[in-house]
């Protein structure tokens, strides 16, 4: 996978990722199931009778999965030279991250786990998403194709922000004690969200250093 390129056991990392998104992409099933109320709608309680919030759930779900799958194959580096197929997947992913994906996370950002850092968090997150992906295809527009790989590559890094949380989640929130938890709730969400930044920033310059690389290759 291109994220990985440069780093050592790419393979690893890079089928350990698609496992993840598979994995993220069947537990996500059960939201779709007629007869079951999934654990997380049990929890929001009176707010799962909110119209307007249940149904920026349920497209924020199904479009952020779509997200994943076609962004798991937009980043294959032997899939980069089928022109139109990148170009039709390319297409369905900024669109669905700039007109359903990232605004429905927004409209579900206020009541996010974790209180007031949770909700910040998440917001930061999904405006961070947005603007990454139209940089991305504003400077493809202008056929600033390093540029574009550029932003891309921030923005794919957000979108794994979903598989990052919940690793970290079954990591730091699984083996606190409740009382722990019930405590330092509202802190543990916002180091999530500082370690799902943080991990970006770590990707997104691994890819930028092989951007970079490929751009001194070709002057030479």
């Amino acid at each position: 996978m291109y994220l990985f390129k440069n780093s050592r056991f790419a393979f690893v990392w890079t089928v350990t990722t698609i496992a993840l998104i598979v994995l993220l992409v069947y537990n996500t099933l059960v939201y779709f199931q007629l007869g079951v109320r999934a654990e997380f709608l049990t929890e929001k309680g009176p707010l799962v009778k909110n119209r307007l919030w249940l149904t920026a759930f349920y497209f924020h779900v199904f479009s952020s999965c779509v997200v994943l799958l076609t962004g798991a194959i937009l980043f294959f580096s032997s899939l980069l030279k089928y022109r139109r197929m990148h170009l039709v997947l390319g297409y369905i992913y900024i669109n669905i991250v700039l007109w359903i994906a990232a605004p429905t996370g927004l409209i579900l950002s206020p009541v996010a786990k974790g209180g007031w850092p949770g909700a910040l968090g998440f917001a930061v997150t999904g405006l961070a998403w947005w603007y990454t992906t139209w940089a991305g295809y504003r400077a493809i527009r202008q056929r600033r194709v390093n540029d574009h790989i550029a932003w891309m590559v921030r923005s794919w890094c957000l979108s794994l922000s979903a598989v990052t949380f919940r690793v970290l989640h079954i990591a730091f929130c699984r083996g606190l004690r409740a009382a722990d938890q019930l405590r330092h709730g509202h802190l543990v969400q916002f180091d999530f969200e500082c370690l799902v930044c943080g991990s970006f920033h770590c990707s997104q310059h691994s890819a930028l250093d092989e951007t970079a690389g490929h751009k001194r290759n070709r002057s030479r």
